[in-house]
């Protein structure tokens, strides 16, 4: 009875193990299929999308322009290759910052120097240009599109330079004879109230840097500051007589550009590095000699700066480098304090070029001119 009972033990053992075997089987088959299924089917591209920053201005001015409507093509089409290229002229012009408020035209060639003056609600823009010519917009209404303008015609010199002195009628200009640099001359203008009448020549000075080119002019109430390339001389300048004042050596192998605020107590410089440097200039009377003190750096920049200038109540500057941003300065600190000046704003060159050149601000300081 016992050998019965083991044999069927036996029998029930193997029966199970074989079960479980053919579940095991059954099982890794199944598998086997679905894994053979996910192989065949394609796998979805992934997009991939960049990380959306914060917004910011730069973002909304971009949406704005993607949001223009397109340009509908012309139905004659006669020559491909002059349509392609009218198009493309097309595109460049519309293609304008949504800050963008006018474009002022009129000049032939590359305009050189930017200035800014205000008398009561009107504002004057002046532009000097390789084209021999000095320009003086008048802009009751800045964003029209007719305005009254004075030209100052330079004989067979290039303008390379311009400022205003105490007044718009009161213009200081900077200017090199032909293409080989025989040094720049300096010159005051005044701009006569009667429509029609030319303007008058009140002084100049000849090779105002020696044999040197003038790169940037600008200008308080008083005196004008006069920026040259390789010589790292600044020259401060009586407006009134145009007699020189003093000259402040730099001490870098290139100056790019200086700038004076309004009311004549600072002057900085821009040069091949990507600091600024700012100058204190003393003279408790007309007749006293200047002295002049370095009393701030502005380190923010990571290329050379290009262009600097200060805002009408002198107390914030603006400067613009090749690193492609401009940065808004607070200089109004305790500098004999070791205080450092402070950044206001950071904000990309968005138009063509990558970088401003020249700067102007608008005594009311809303509006920049580049």
């Amino acid at each position: 009875g016992i050998s019965k009972l083991g044999a069927g033990a036996s029998v029930l053992l193997g029966s199970a193990v074989a079960l479980w075997v053919a579940i095991v089987i059954i099982c890794i088959t199944s598998i086997w299929r679905w894994l053979s299924s996910v192989k065949m089917s394609p796998k979805p591209k992934e997009t991939i999308r960049p990380p959306t920053p914060a917004t910011n201005e730069t973002e909304i001015a971009l949406k704005a322009l993607d949001a223009l409507p397109a340009r509908r093509p012309s139905k004659k089409q006669a020559n491909p290759t002059k349509s392609k290229a009218k198009s493309t002229v097309g595109a460049a012009q519309s293609a304008s910052h949504p800050l963008c408020v006018n474009t002022l035209k009129g000049h032939n060639d590359d305009i050189t120097g930017l200035a800014m003056s205000a008398e009561g609600t009107c504002l004057h823009l002046a532009s000097s240009c390789a084209d021999s010519t000095v320009r003086v917009y008048k802009l009751d209404d800045v964003a029209a599109k007719s305005c009254h303008i004075v030209r100052i015609n330079l004989e067979h010199e290039k303008a390379v330079a311009v400022a205003f002195g105490s007044s718009p009628s009161e213009v200081v200009v900077a200017a090199c004879p032909g293409a080989v640099s025989a040094g720049s001359r300096l010159c005051k203008y005044i701009i006569p109230s009667k429509p029609g009448a030319a303007p008058e020549l009140k002084w100049k000075v000849d090779k105002a840097h020696g044999n040197f080119d003038i790169l940037s002019l600008a200008a308080s109430k008083t005196l004008a500051l006069s920026c040259s390339n390789y010589e790292t001389n600044l020259g401060i300048w009586s407006i009134d007589s145009g007699k020189l004042i003093e000259k402040v050596n730099t001490n870098q192998l290139v100056n790019n550009s200086a700038s004076i605020s309004p009311d004549g107590r600072f002057f900085a410089a821009a040069t091949f590095t990507a600091d600024v440097k700012v100058w204190e200039l003393l003279q408790h009377k007309v007749t006293d000699p200047v002295k002049c003190t370095r009393v701030m750096v502005l380190q923010g920049h990571k290329g050379a700066v290009t262009s600097v200038a200060f805002s009408a109540d002198s107390t914030k500057m603006v400067t613009a480098s090749k690193d492609g941003f401009l940065i808004l300065w607070n200089i109004n600190v305790r500098y004999q304090l070791s205080e450092d000046p402070k950044i206001l704003l950071r904000t990309p060159c968005v138009m063509t070029g990558g970088h401003y050149s020249k700067i102007a601000l608008s005594p009311s300081g809303l509006l920049a001119a580049v």
